[in-house]
């Protein structure tokens, strides 16, 4: 069965935040001229620092960017991102 292409990006937002998404592309995103765009499965990148006894360590975490909703398809607006 033919996989619709997709695309994995990383959207800086004007918050300061970065989500890594699905960016779907096609019939399932919003037409160009809209003020919205579709963002597929988005997760935040997230700097984690921390202290142990050998010294500083730190690491990246992937965490769900909308944990208050068990959608998958989170729209919002483009002005939004920065460009």
């Amino acid at each position: 069965m033919h996989q619709p292409h997709q695309s994995v990006k990383i959207i800086k937002l004007v918050s300061g935040e970065d989500v890594v998404t699905i960016l779907p592309t096609g019939k399932n995103q919003l037409p160009d001229n809209s003020q919205l765009l579709r963002l597929e499965k988005p997760l935040l990148i997230k700097y984690v620092p921390q202290m142990t006894l050998t010294g500083f360590k730190d690491y990246i975490a992937l965490i769900k960017w909308c944990s208050y909703t068990p959608d998958k398809i989170i729209t919002i607006p483009k002005n939004k991102i920065w460009l």
